[in-house]
């Protein structure tokens, strides 16, 4: 079975939704408490160790989607025509989604991290820093890629964008393994399974699987804004719901 980009980008977003629906709504359930409301009325029925177990359970199957879109954006950068339109999508959408990430991650106007287009973001800029370092066919090629490797930890981190350093790792691991698939992939995996071990049991490395399925290709084509727009949307729904659904107040 091979699965194309499209498919990947699907896959990612399932992957994404799982993972929000358990931080947004059961573990904020679980912290918090809620009024009334049917959905509220069925959560006080569910053990509340079950349901932490569900919330866990969910955020494990999470940890997949962001390798996935890391991996994608190495795609990106290498078939764009224009990587500057590119980024520029990816802050202009980084700026749309601040607002809908802080309400429902922080449940609050200004939360303590940035939002995964920020990463991405950045993950592009140090992309197109290491293919200009490429045109160096000397020792200067391997000190300006650590220069613009290290340059893009140290911005993440001062940031403290979602995956901060760890995601730069990532997304370098499968930009510079680019000519082998098997070791493109198991090395961005690897360092996703470092970056989930602590809290996610390194379930990170759930990506390999889709990942090593890629055909290469594009596959069917539609509105490529959906995917886009999916992140600041979902994110804003599941606060919503959240919010007036389960009457769970902003801090």
């Amino acid at each position: 079975m091979k699965l194309s980009s499209n498919a990947l980008k699907w896959i990612a977003m399932a992957a994404m939704l799982i993972d929000h629906t358990g931080l947004v709504i059961l573990q904020y359930w679980l912290e918090y408490g809620g009024g009334g409301g049917a959905p509220g009325n069925f959560l006080w029925t569910v053990n509340p160790e079950t349901l932490g177990y569900v919330a866990y359970g969910m955020r494990i199957l999470g940890r997949a989607a962001f390798p996935i879109y890391g991996f994608l954006l190495t795609e990106g950068f290498l078939h764009t025509r224009d990587w500057r339109k590119y980024c520029l999508r990816m802050v202009v959408f980084a700026a749309v989604s601040e607002i809908p990430f802080s309400l429902a991650v922080y449940n609050g106007w200004i939360g303590g991290s940035r939002n995964i287009y920020v990463e991405l973001a950045a993950g592009l800029v140090m992309l197109h820093g290491f293919k200009k370092a490429e045109a160096y066919y000397d020792a200067r090629q391997h000190i300006y890629m650590a220069l613009v490797l290290a340059a893009a930890c140290g911005f993440t981190w001062l940031i403290n964008s979602d995956y901060g350093a760890d995601g730069m790792l990532m997304i370098a691991a499968f930009y510079l393994l680019r000519r082998n698939r098997t070791a493109r992939v198991a090395g961005g995996c690897l360092v996703s399974f470092a970056d989930t071990l602590g809290a996610g049991m390194g379930a990170g490395a759930l990506a390999a699987v889709p990942l090593l399925m890629y055909s290469g290709e594009k596959g069917r084509q539609g509105n490529k804004y959906i995917f886009y727009w999916f992140y600041p949307l979902h994110l804003l729904v599941l606060f919503l719901i959240r919010l007036f659904v389960l009457h769970i107040p902003m801090m």
